[in-house]
């Protein structure tokens, strides 16, 4: 069984994860979880360095321009992991394109979109076919047809730091915010239409994560090919019955060290036709819509949370979904998760999704109103307590850096914390070189 569900997180054998039905369900996510939780308890939940480059295993990692999955020349990407002349590399994990197939309308292997031109115009989908917006620090949801329909964005196009090269919330993870701040999740909730490793499903393939309500089949079905749909979400599914209301569920654990009180759960629906209903452990629920692009009420993600009402418990839960189903193409939709939490600002308890938490949710006192460290300060302890230190130079509590500067995106933020465009040497945990030499002065 243990190897069964080992194949099953690899993405490798999909078919026998369904045969071990749900209770297999509840092991994968117990398997998951444990590492999630162990994570957690670190001291400094927030990622702020990734392991060396590893081209070849398809994730795009700081020290790579491009990972197709494998390490020969001549198709496109490297065996170092730069992107060959002639080439578009968009997407980690899938086959380079050729450059001179981007503006042809048809979303190619290694393009992210594909508006038929090869102009910046505006509309998230750069000259080159990648998203334009994505890895700017600022969450981008924008009404159809923009490109720029972001889960997340944390001011960089690496994976493994919980928001994708795609700016889409990777699994295990859990992100908030513009800049968004990713920490580890605590639960596994996964997307439709994806693996394990949040990779699309291939046409017609079997989702593992996701089942029909009622049986243990899991949604399988082809996948929406559109071109005005930017790649990743073209792993919404074309799910049955059509014509009728389609309900999928998927379980999962809350660990017992949640406060279930203040347990709440996010997720971005993205869908051609309307979203019906919702129920949480057999309970009708009705969520919360907590941002929305304007426009129509399709082609666009739309979060919705599902707070504190509902009816979690500790242990496994069951979310069920219900989505209106057209007789007829357009009919996919797609769920994706977000966030999860049961953290709440201004409570004086600094979460692991938290940098900070002074018991208020005002503004401009250094810890900001959703409990993130303001330009210029450092923050330390719970409740927190904000200090106008950052950018003197010296390692103060609360900072992780001090270069000297408030400056953004030079390896150590406006909030002295580690972000922004990574340093071309790995950085150690020791104060900035501004303080190094004043110590290299003090001892002359």
């Amino acid at each position: 069984m243990f190897t069964t569900l080992m194949n099953s997180l690899r993405g490798d054998s999909p078919r026998l994860a369904l045969r071990a039905g749900l209770h297999a369900l509840a092991l994968c996510s117990l398997f998951l979880l444990a590492g999630c939780e162990s994570a957690t308890s670190t001291s400094e939940p927030v990622l702020t360095s990734q392991s060396s480059a590893l081209v070849g295993d398809g994730r795009l990692q700081p020290g790579e321009q491009c990972d197709d999955g494998n390490t020969v020349s001549g198709d496109g990407c490297s065996a170092t992991g730069t992107v060959e002349a002639g080439f578009l590399c968009n997407v980690p994990g899938n086959a380079c394109s050729l450059a001179s197939l981007c503006g042809n309308n048809v979303t190619d292997p290694g393009e992210l979109c594909d508006d038929g031109d090869t102009a910046d115009s505006g509309n998230g989908c750069s000259a080159t076919c990648d998203l334009s917006l994505c890895g700017n620090g600022t969450f981008d949801n924008r009404q159809y047809p923009s490109y720029a329909q972001e889960v997340c964005d944390d001011g960089n196009r690496f994976e493994g730091d919980g928001c994708s090269r795609q700016c889409e919330v990777e699994p295990g993870f859990a992100c908030a915010g513009s800049p968004s701040r990713c920490v580890r999740a605590g639960v596994a909730v996964f997307n439709t239409g994806v693996d394990a490793q949040n990779r699309r499903l291939p046409a017609g393939g079997v989702d593992p994560h996701w089942f029909y309500t009622g049986t243990t089949t899991g949604a399988d079905t082809g996948v929406r090919d559109a071109n005005d749909w930017p790649l990743e979400m073209q792993t919404a599914r074309f799910m049955a019955p059509q014509g009728a209301q389609t309900c999928v569920y998927q379980d999962f654990l809350i660990p017992s060290t949640t406060n279930v009180a203040q347990f709440r759960l996010r997720l971005a629906t993205f869908n051609d036709n309307r979203f019906d209903s919702a129920k949480v452990n057999g309970v009708d629920i009705t969520p919360v819509t907590v941002s929305e692009p304007p426009g129509q009420p399709w082609q666009k993600n739309i979060f919705r949370e599902f707070g504190t009402n509902a009816a979690w418990h500790a242990g496994v839960n069951r979310i069920e979904l219900c989505n209106e189903n057209a007789a007829s193409p357009p009919n996919a939709f797609r769920y994706l998760f977000v966030d999860a939490y049961d953290d709440r600002c201004g409570d004086g308890a600094v979460s692991p999704r938290e940098e900070c938490d002074d018991g208020n949710t005002t503004n401009g006192d250094g810890c900001n109103a959703t409990c993130g460290i303001e330009p210029g300060y450092g923050c330390t302890g719970a409740p927190s307590t904000c200090a106008q230190t950052c950018g003197n130079g010296n390692l103060n509590p609360g900072e992780q850096c001090d270069d000297g500067n408030t400056t953004a995106n030079d390896g150590c933020n406006a909030s002295c914390r580690r972000g922004g465009r990574l340093p071309r040497a790995p950085r150690r945990a020791r104060p900035c070189a501004a303080t190094s030499r004043q110590r290299r002065h003090q001892r002359g």
